[in-house]
């Protein structure tokens, strides 16, 4: 009888392994025909493999960008829709605007068109503060009618201080009473730009910023110049501020005035030396003023918080002192970036906003005509910001064709890959199963021609 170990035993056993390992690859491929990246896997074709494997996830990346794209258009609509409730909100506004306007208003009249109005701006900013999936629909800051407010009315030294003797400092040798004068106004927004011009003279004064009851800015004390109050240059600080990033400030040497003494009407004119060098250099422990600085020497500042629009410019001083307060609306912030930013399928949206009539009223007739020139303002700026929406939405579209159209560019391309892959993997299991069988036969046939021959020799 052969043996198990003799040669065609081996060589059937070999053939019969061999076989049954291309059958599973060829059955594993029929089973995978309609999927291009595990069909060339199944292949063996490494480089076949590694450009599928490329092409399907370019095609992914691409179908998640189109969903992205799809979200976008929905947080444009909604925006467009806040904008044409804001026009209506906007048009009954200046229908009562008007109807204040009239002379002979008794009071029980007018006060129910006051009681209308602050409805109505609560409905403005209740739209204002709309948000879709996070991601917040308007920009205070985007909005046609731009803000400046000054502060300078209640921060003179010859008015009376906000607070009298509020502790005394020893300073320059002396203790020194401190008296504190305050400005605060409502800017209507959580960011912006402070920009302050300050002299103090030798006996220097400290000047901060607050939002609300949180100091943004603070030179700390003493901020002190050359000279006098009244004599040579300003020094500008010029402040940045957004809920949830650092306060920024650049510091802007200048030369605005000489020696001169500008009590005794003295023109200042400007002498072409910085006179406050050797002051601010020491002050802020830098000669270097081309970068923005968060803390600088004896100047702090801290981040601003979406709690409050109330802007407060707080002097605290023992001597004389002058400065200039501005607040003024920096560019919008609330860009949204559909796609990897820098990339060619990348859309970036502009921001979009309005105004929400803040301390605007219909109290007076004069009252009545502020408010009716402002919503008037505010009616154009709504056209204008419709108009950046139609060209977003252009730019949505025109990236979600060139994206679908990539997208289905990656799904013919992978399709095509295996569009034989069936009928060939099917031929291909069908051969293996041939020559399985017949593996199978042979080693039969030879086990019992084993068999046979043993009878007859013995």
């Amino acid at each position: 009888m052969l043996s198990v170990n003799s040669p065609i035993m081996g060589n059937l056993a070999s053939s019969s392994r061999q076989s049954q390992i291309g059958l599973h690859r060829a059955f594993a491929r029929v089973q995978k025909a309609g999927d291009s990246l595990e069909s060339t896997r199944q292949s063996g074709d490494s480089g076949q493999y590694s450009f599928a494997t490329r092409l399907s996830g370019n095609t992914r990346h691409r179908s998640a960008h189109l969903n992205n794209l799809q979200n976008a258009t929905t947080y444009v609509q909604m925006q467009q829709a806040g904008l044409e409730k804001a026009s209506q909100v906007f048009d009954r506004i200046s229908t009562i605007a008007m109807q204040a306007s009239d002379l002979f208003l008794n009071y029980a009249q007018r006060q129910s068109l006051n009681e209308e109005m602050d409805g109505l701006k609560k409905e403005l900013e209740s739209l204002r503060t709309t948000d879709f999936q996070g991601k917040y629909l308007y920009d205070d800051l985007a909005s046609y009618t731009a803000k400046s407010v000054d502060f300078g009315d209640a921060l003179d030294e010859s008015q009376a201080p906000e607070e009298s003797n509020v502790y005394t400092t020893f300073y320059k040798g002396a203790n020194r009473p401190v008296n504190r004068w305050i400005s605060t106004k409502d800017v209507l927004y959580n960011s912006g730009r402070m920009i302050l011009e300050v002299n103090g003279g030798g006996h220097g004064e400290r000047y901060y910023v607050k939002q609300g009851e949180n100091i943004i800015f603070d030179t700390g004390q003493w901020w002190e110049t050359n000279g006098h109050a009244y004599q040579y240059d300003f020094d500008k600080f010029i402040i940045d501020f957004a809920p949830g990033k650092d306060t920024t400030f650049q510091f802007v040497p200048m030369d605005t005035a000489g020696g001169e003494d500008i009590r005794h009407g003295h023109t200042p004119t400007p002498n072409g030396n910085f006179d406050n060098q050797g002051y601010y250099t020491a002050q802020l422990g830098t000669s270097d003023y081309s970068n923005s600085f968060t803390n600088a020497g004896q100047v702090t500042t801290a981040q601003a918080t979406t709690d409050s629009s109330m802007i407060s410019v707080v002097v605290e001083s023992t001597s004389l002192f002058q400065i200039s307060a501005k607040y003024e609306q920096t560019g919008p912030t609330n860009f949204q970036t559909v796609g990897q930013e820098g990339s060619n399928e990348a859309v970036t949206l502009t921001p979009v906003g309005f105004g929400t009539m803040s301390g605007m009223g219909l109290g007076t007739i004069d009252d009545a005509k502020s408010t009716l020139e402002a919503v008037l303002e505010e009616i154009k700026g709504i056209g204008v910001q419709i108009g950046k929406l139609g060209s977003n939405f252009s730019l949505i579209q025109q990236t979600s064709n060139l994206s679908g159209e990539k997208v289905a560019a990656g799904q013919v391309a992978l399709a095509k890959m295996n569009q034989d892959e069936f009928p060939q993997s099917s031929l291909e299991f069908a051969m293996q199963k041939i020559k399985m069988d017949s593996n199978v036969a042979l080693m039969t046939q030879a086990k019992d021609m084993s068999k046979k021959i043993y009878s007859l020799l013995w």
